[in-house]
């Protein structure tokens, strides 16, 4: 408890702050959607556990879309080049 809250809380906090100026908040706010999918994985890798198929199948269409969705923003979101 004592780490969480004194080093990954404040270090996850900062990160994201930090984020938000690089790129969109709506970006910074779908990849936090990640510690959705990928807490349990942590889970189950601690405890011993294994998902289902149906779980992973479902954890990989939103990590892929995710990955789809910002790759295609990137590309719209870089500044053009003057060539002179």
């Amino acid at each position: 408890m004592a780490v969480t809250g004194g080093v990954i809380l404040p270090v996850s906090f900062f990160t994201l702050s930090v984020a938000s100026r690089h790129t969109p908040a709506a970006n910074v706010s779908l990849l936090m959607l990640l510690e959705t999918v990928l807490g349990p994985l942590w889970v189950w890798l601690g405890v011993g556990e294994r998902p289902t198929p149906g779980m992973l199948a479902g954890g990989g269409i939103v990590v892929v879309s995710l990955a789809i969705y910002l790759f295609v923003t990137g590309r719209g979101l870089r500044p053009k080049q003057a060539h002179g």
